[in-house]
C-alpha cells in the first residue's frame, strides 16, 4: 500500500503536518511519497508563486490580508486555475505511479486532484487536511472523500459553506511526535540551562521576527516581574539573533535554530507568539498558556480569534497590549491555570494518527 502526500511550499506548517503523517503512515509500515502540489505546474511556477506568497505574507501583511478576505467571499478561481494547469502532468504521474490514495495538507493540493478528477476520470480516493482553524477559502470547491479538520468547534462554519458533517473528522492539526511526548517542567528547564525557579517566557520570533526585536526584547525584559525570564527562539533568522545577542539583557536567552522547541515549550510558563496553525497546535498538546499577537490578516487572525474565544490564548494588537497582557498572566496564576484546564478540556483528538487511521480504515473496507 503506497499514499501519495500533496503540499506546498508556500508555510513551513503544511510539510511540517505532511512530514508528521508520513512518519505515522510509514509506522504502520504504508509507504509513502511527499510532492509538492505546485511543482506538477512547473518548478519555476512553483518558485514564483511559494516565494510571491511568502514575500507579500512577510513585508505586506494587509495587502495579503485584503487578498485573503476577498477570496473569503469570492470562489478563488484564478489560484484553481492555476493549479489545473498542471493536471495533464500530474494525471501522467499517477498513472505511472501506484498510490491507494492522496491527502493533501494544502488547498492547492485538494485543486489539482479535484481538476485531475473532473478532467481525467481518475477515482483515487482523495483526503484534505486543513491546517489552521479556519475555513479556507476553496474549500467547498474541492472534490474530497473526508476534510480533517483542527476541532469540533470548526465544524459549523464547514456546514454552513455546503459540506457534509459525514465528511468532516475534527482530528486535530498533525503534529511532530515530540510535542506527545510526557515532559517534566523541572527535567526540561534543567537540561536546557534555564533557571529553576523563575518564572520563563518563551518568545517565538517567526521566521522574520516580530517586528524590531532588539528594541522590543530589552522593553520586554524591563516590564517582567524580577523573578521572570525570557527566552527568544529565532530560528534560521540569524539576523534576528546575531541583533538580539547585543541588545539583550541578563534575564533575556537568546535561541538560534533548535530541534528542543518541544522541551523549551515544556519549560516555559507563558508563551508569545505568532499564531500559526502548527505552533499554536503544539502549545496546545503542551498545554501552554498563549499570548498570539501580530496576526497576518486571514488564516492567522482566523487562529487568533478561535483560540481567545475558546480562552485557551490571550489575543493582542501590538507590543504594548503585549507587554501588559504578559505581565498580567504572570501575576495571575490562578489566571494560567484556568487556561491550562481548558486546553485539557479541548483535548487532542490524535492528529496524524486520526489521519492514518481513517484513511486505512476507509482503504481496508472499500
Amino acid at each position: 500500500m503506497r499514499v501519495l502526500l500533496l503540499s506546498a511550499n508556500t508555510g513551513g506548517g503544511h510539510n511540517s503536518a505532511a512530514d508528521a503523517i508520513r512518519l505515522q503512515f510509514e509506522q504502520q509500515g504504508v509507504g509513502c511519497e511527499v510532492r509538492d502540489a505546485l511543482s506538477f505546474v512547473s518548478e519555476i511556477h512553483s518558485d514564483i508563486i511559494s516565494s510571491g506568497h511568502t514575500y507579500i505574507y512577510r513585508y505586506f501583511p494587509q495587502l495579503f490580508g485584503i487578498g485573503y478576505r476577498y477570496e473569503e467571499r469570492h470562489p478563488p478561481r484564478f489560484i484553481y486555475e492555476q493549479m489545473a494547469l498542471g493536471a495533464k502532468c500530474f494525471a501522467s504521474f499517477l498513472a505511472e505511479q501506484s498510490f491507494d490514495a492522496v491527502v493533501s495538507t494544502h488547498i492547492f493540493g485538494s485543486m489539482l486532484v479535484t481538476e485531475v478528477r473532473k478532467r481525467y476520470g481518475v477515482t483515487i480516493p482523495h483526503y484534505v487536511v486543513i491546517t489552521d482553524y479556519a475555513l479556507y477559502p476553496g474549500t467547498d470547491m474541492v472534490d474530497v472523500k473526508r476534510y480533517f479538520i483542527g476541532a469540533d468547534g470548526l465544524i459549523p462554519a464547514y456546514v454552513q459553506a455546503g459540506i457534509s458533517p459525514d465528511r468532516l473528522i475534527a482530528s486535530g492539526i498533525p503534529i511532530r511526535s515530540s510535542f506527545l511526548e510526557k515532559h517534566n517542567k523541572a527535567e526540561a528547564r534543567k537540561s536546557l540551562h534555564l533557571p529553576e525557579r523563575a518564572r520563563i517566557v518563551l518568545l517565538f520570533s517567526g521566521s522574520v521576527g516580530c517586528g524590531r526585536l532588539h528594541r522590543i526584547a530589552p522593553e520586554l525584559e524591563r516590564n517582567l516581574p524580577s523573578d521572570a525570564h525570557l527566552v527568544i527562539i529565532c530560528g534560521h533568522n540569524k539576523r534576528a539573533y546575531d541583533s538580539l545577542l547585543n541588545h539583550s539583557g541578563p534575564r533575556t536567552t537568546v535561541i538560534g535554530y533548535t530541534n528542543r522547541i518541544a522541551e523549551y515549550m515544556a519549560a516555559a510558563d507563558l508563551c508569545i507568539s505568532k499564531p500559526g496553525g502548527l505552533s499554536i497546535t503544539e502549545m496546545l498538546v503542551m498545554q501552554l498558556p498563549m499570548v498570539l499577537m501580530l496576526s497576518v490578516p486571514g488564516c492567522e487572525s482566523r487562529n487568533q480569534t478561535f483560540f481567545a474565544e475558546n480562552a485557551i490564548a490571550v489575543a493582542t494588537q501590538d507590543w504594548d497590549e503585549t507587554f501588559q497582557e504578559t505581565v498580567r498572566l504572570l501575576c495571575t496564576p490562578d489566571t494560567l491555570s484556568d487556561m491550562r484546564h481548558r486546553m485539557r478540556q479541548i483535548g487532542y483528538p490524535g492528529g496524524a494518527e486520526v489521519i492514518v487511521n481513517t484513511v486505512l480504515n476507509d482503504l481496508n473496507n472499500t
